[in-house]
């Protein structure tokens, strides 16, 4: 009943010092945040996936990946269950190279050594397309940030710390991992409105 109440006056709650109803209030704010984050990337990977498919006939995202998109509602409480995200957010990028590569005209020499991420980064600047270097700057970072979980992940190695700043982290050795796993959410966010902001602009092949 006072969470209710809580609901509707949040100040009342902060002067009343009530920390177990200003903990549930915190708490139901952290449930509608995710549950916008994961309505966020469904409705933007359905619609960059169709774009995808008119104007590129090629698949940029592992949309697949049902359990990714479901794991987002769960609280990332520690080490292991951050890693279990960060490495099922990864496996979103993990798509076939090939119809990328065909679409390349003036492919580099180690073009079958790049990832899909350079590929289309190669794709995007050949057909001139307007688009923000942040958002495969962030995929990038993203990979590089699986990369270093369970087992590297050494708060002294300043390309960890410089990374881990990037996604809001001050203090690699002291790591809030709900934090970490929004902030990494956010800038994936942030990439995929930039994607389809670049789709438009691509005419279909």
């Amino acid at each position: 009943m006072y969470f209710k109440k809580l609901l509707i006056n949040y100040e009342d709650a902060i002067k009343a010092k009530d920390e177990d109803a200003i903990n549930y209030y915190n708490k139901y704010q952290n449930i509608l945040k995710r549950i916008n984050q994961t309505k966020n990337i469904r409705e933007l990977l359905n619609t960059i996936k169709g774009a995808f498919d008119w104007k590129l006939h090629a698949q940029f995202f592992n949309n697949d990946n049902i359990e990714f998109i479901f794991s987002i509602l769960d609280e990332c409480e520690n080490e292991k269950i951050f890693t279990n995200k960060i490495e099922g957010l990864a496996t979103l990028l993990e798509v076939p190279k090939e119809p990328f590569i065909k679409r390349i005209k003036n492919p580099p020499n180690n073009i079958y050594d790049l990832g899909t991420i350079d590929l289309l980064n190669i794709c995007f600047k050949e057909k001139e397309i307007i688009y923000n270097q942040e958002m495969f700057d962030i995929w990038k970072k993203i990979k590089i940030l699986r990369n270093y979980y369970p087992t590297h992940a050494n708060p002294k190695d300043n390309n960890y710390k410089k990374l881990v700043l990037y996604f809001g982290i001050s203090d690699p050795g002291i790591i809030d991992y709900q934090t970490l796993w929004d902030n990494v959410l956010e800038k994936f966010i942030l990439s995929l409105n930039y994607l389809k902001i670049a789709l438009k602009w691509i005419t279909e092949d």
